[in-house]
């Protein structure tokens, strides 16, 4: 059971619009379609949201949703902190991320595994002592230099607008499915449905 669902960026106008914060911007998805309201908590770095998840006929499940404010490669100590003072084990945390192995658009999500080299899941791994906890991986493309750093602390292109839109739209209606369906039922809807667009991954 999903208990929180972090999004990784860093804090800071200047990143708003770029691809390292698209775990933010997910979030910020979920967020308004449910009504949930930000508030930022210093005790543990993160903006965070409590949400309820769950048909009108069946039981509500209480999921708080986290924007660590800390910069991406420290993302496990808010996360860390919040897990703790909540009683919430790692299995039950869903990490939203991007990730350049993905084409712009593809999800990926996995109930585990390793970091992949980003800053954020080493952070987390680091902190929570563990592999083992979902993790939502949206797809930002690849630079076409050696300038990963650069290339993710950029926006993204006027023209792939609409795919990153629609990306941050099936990544929130993923995480409403691993939240009220369960990982298993979310990974084979929408792990599924990339395949079938024709994507890698």
């Amino acid at each position: 059971m999903v208990r929180v669902v972090a999004g990784l960026g860093n804090p800071g106008v200047e990143y708003e619009q770029t691809r390292h914060n698209i775990g933010y911007a997910v979030l910020d998805c979920v967020a308004a379609r449910r009504g949930a309201l930000w508030r930022e908590q210093r005790w543990c770095k993160a903006a965070v949201a409590e949400t309820n998840f769950g048909s009108a006929e069946g039981p509500r499940i209480p999921v708080w949703l986290l924007k660590p404010r800390t910069y991406m490669n420290r993302s496990g100590d808010a996360l860390a902190a919040f897990c703790k003072d909540k009683g919430v084990n790692p299995e039950e945390v869903l990490v939203v991320l991007d990730d350049v192995a993905l084409e712009v658009g593809q999800l990926r999500l996995r109930a585990s595994g390793s970091s992949g080299g980003h800053n954020g899941l080493e952070s987390i791994e680091e902190r929570l002592g563990t592999r083992e906890y979902p993790r939502l991986r949206c797809g930002v493309g690849a630079p076409r230099g050696g300038d990963l750093a650069g290339f993710v602390l950029d926006a993204f292109a006027p023209g792939e607008a609409l795919a990153v839109d629609g990306m941050i739209d099936r990544a929130s209606r993923a995480v409403d499915a691993a939240c009220t369906l369960g990982l298993t039922a979310a990974m084979n809807e929408f792990n599924r449905r990339n395949d079938s667009e024709g994507g890698r991954g």
